[in-house]
């Protein structure tokens, strides 16, 4: 009877292992479970903010996908402090585990699982707790949690197997979420003490190594007694392993909390426009003509060009990363340097909201107080107004979020005329009013717009980039997203042309007007009517019947031809190739122009934009567009790189 007892339990163990051990086969060939491939895992962490800097190499803005704002540091950027922290609290035996700490793990199993003691600590190592982060959905109940914890321990075993201890470590801290918009401990850093992680001294780090426990129990913002009360429990850990002296902890355990907390703060001088126009330039798409409406032909147009001849439109989509994928600017840890002048920015920020508020939008309000169409024109129809309110309606979120819902057209329009609370701009701050999302259209419509750029002549470094009044209100980039009839301002170009064509500034024509066809030119001025006049006084006095006296000399169509030499290549300037074109009928945007006007100071010199390997970096350029032969200047630089290619691209206007 033994014999077959002792038969039976030999037996049952043999089942048990066997059992055990098909089911690990299973979970590590991915056959029970979610299993990541051996690229997934050569590469866990996948999405990191790009950082975008000015050219005095302060930190302007990040971009990131999905409020993850995530930067990658490496090991040796991250504070001993923290490290030693981290070890001794989460896994004490970290340096001499391959994924699983047996003895932790059997000490939760007798203890927590089968004794109760739910504080005798866990068995999950670092390693475990990131491949949970990665890998692991929430659980809904304990047996999909016991199924998820096998899965753990083989994705352990073969991260340590890719990873160094310092990399794991690293890829850790990295992916931790420490609340408050710090993702990844670069960030927490920031955002909790104003440091950078390797600035971060004893308490600091214990308080963030703490928070990895639960950062919302132990928030130190919310909960200070509380945090304090477990960032002497990581001291004690640090102690206990020998991190730390009896006296280190004594000073540290008995210090209150000092915390340097800011949310993420405006940054002055960050050029939110200029960073939102580079974001949407560079992940550009191929411009296809189906996928641009009718009223958008133009810029169709301004997109081939600039698909074909600018190498920064669409960078990510025309360059491919190690792996084959095109570069997305919000997942893939960029570092883009541009040339922005962030005190140069600041003023112009200033400058631009107390020109357009204290001065042209009083005017405006007084002039348009007792006008019936106001804010719009007298000169337009009621037709026309309702038009342009009904697209406004169509293009807000409110309309998308509705009709996205399923609401019919009548709800949405019933929804537009019900006045809500609402947060309105103005130029004293924000102002809580009650109106219909109709009237909230019309008043921001009364707003004036304006945009100012500034740009070295000789680099076409692009110094400071204002495309509003404020970015958070008012999205729409006037810089170069809003053109606008450029009137005399075209006249320097026509004058350009009649030197390259042998005049002189002191050639001389008739001042007289004349009929072109059906059209004859206004003069704001007669003086020297019917004289003799060199071209220098027409330009100085901006004189309309020289300019059409000149084009009409030199052809509409050279006209054309040298402005697009000057890099105005809108459409507009090819409809209007006649006489009228001297006056400036045709839209362009404040940075085309600006752009175009650089040459006048650069010496008659337009040079295109040019890429070229950064001289510093080993590996092989991934541009595909040539370099240049002039070895050059590095000013006005817009600089990225990967951060798994290492693999740098310089990019300058000039």
């Amino acid at each position: 009877m033994r014999r077959a007892i002792v038969h039976f339990l030999w037996e049952g163990l043999a089942i048990v292992v066997a059992f055990c051990l098909m089911f690990f086969i299973a979970v590590w060939n991915g056959w029970i479970g979610y299993m990541p491939d051996m690229d997934t895992l050569s590469n866990p962490i996948d999405k990191f903010a790009t950082q975008v800097y000015s050219a005095n190499g302060k930190l302007i803005g990040t971009w990131n996908e999905d409020n993850g704002n995530r930067v990658a540091v490496d090991y040796n950027s991250i504070s001993p402090n923290l490290v030693h922290a981290l070890v001794a609290t989460e896994d004490e035996r970290f340096y001499e585990h391959s994924g699983i700490d047996y003895i932790a793990l059997g000490r939760a199993i007798i203890k927590r699982g089968i004794l109760g003691h739910h504080e005798a600590g866990g068995g999950s190592t670092i390693t475990q707790q990131l491949a949970k982060q990665l890998y692991s959905e929430k659980a809904h109940g304990t047996l999909e949690r016991m199924l998820q914890k096998p899965i753990e321990w083989i994705i352990a075993i073969k991260l340590e197997r890719y990873f160094t201890k310092e990399e794991i470590i690293a890829m850790y801290l990295n992916y931790f979420d420490f609340l408050h918009n710090a993702v990844g401990i670069k960030r927490a850093a920031n955002i909790y003490f104003d440091k950078e992680p390797w600035q971060l001294n004893l308490d600091e780090s214990a308080i963030l190594v703490g928070m990895c426990k639960n950062p919302s129990m132990f928030n130190p913002v919310r909960y200070q007694n509380r945090c304090r009360q477990r960032r002497n429990v990581v001291l004690a850990q640090m102690l206990k392993c020998g991190y730390i002296t009896s006296e280190q902890y004594g000073q540290a355990s008995a210090q209150p909390l000092e915390l340097h907390f800011s949310h993420e703060k405006p940054i002055a001088g960050a050029g939110s426009y200029f960073q939102a126009f580079l974001k949407q330039y560079m992940m550009a798409e191929l411009p296809l003509r189906e996928n641009y409406p009718a009223w958008r032909e133009r810029q169709y147009v301004l997109d081939s060009i600039a698909w074909a001849t600018d190498p920064l439109y669409g960078w990510g989509n025309k360059n491919h990363k190690r792996n084959g994928d095109n570069y997305n600017v919000n997942t893939d840890g960029l570092r883009i340097f541009t040339t922005i002048d962030t005190r140069m920015q600041q003023y112009a920020e200033q400058a631009v909201r107390e020109h357009v508020g204290r001065s042209l939008q009083t005017a405006f309000n007084q002039e348009n107080h007792y006008k019936p169409n106001a804010p719009f024109s007298s000169g337009i129809s009621r037709q026309q107004i309702k038009n342009s309110i009904n697209r406004s309606i169509r293009q807000s979120t409110r309309f998308l979020r509705m009709k996205e819902a399923g609401a019919s057209p009548e709800e949405i329009i019933r929804a537009f005329r019900t006045p809500v609370d609402m947060t309105v701009f103005t130029y004293h701050g924000p102002e809580e009013r009650t109106m219909t999302p109709i009237d909230s259209i019309i008043y921001y419509k009364s707003f004036l717009r304006s945009a100012f750029m500034s740009m070295d002549p000789h680099t076409g470094a692009v110094k400071a980039y204002v495309g509003g009044i404020d970015y958070d209100h008012f999205k729409y980039d006037m810089v170069m997203g809003g053109r606008r009839q450029v009137g005399s301002t075209i006249k320097p170009f026509l004058y350009a042309l009649a030197m390259q064509n042998g005049m002189t500034p002191c050639t001389t024509l008739r001042n007289v007007q004349h009929s072109y066809g059906g059209w004859t030119p206004r003069n704001g001025s007669h003086a020297r009517y019917g004289q003799q006049v060199p071209l220098k006084w027409a330009l100085q006095h901006s004189n309309n019947w020289i300019s059409a006296s000149l084009i009409t000399t030199l052809g509409p169509q050279q006209f054309v031809g040298i402005l697009h030499d000057f890099g105005l290549n809108n459409p507009d300037i090819d409809r209007n190739a006649t006489p009228v074109l001297s006056l400036g009928p045709c839209e362009v945007s404040v940075g085309e122009m600006v752009s175009a006007y650089t040459a006048f100071a650069n010496g008659g010199a337009l040079r295109p934009v040019v890429c070229h390997e950064d001289r510093g970096q080993p590996r092989q350029c991934h541009c595909q567009v040539p370099a240049p032969d002039d070895g050059g200047d590095q000013r006005g630089q817009l600089l990225s790189y990967d951060r798994h290619d290492a693999c740098r691209h310089r990019w300058r206007y000039g």
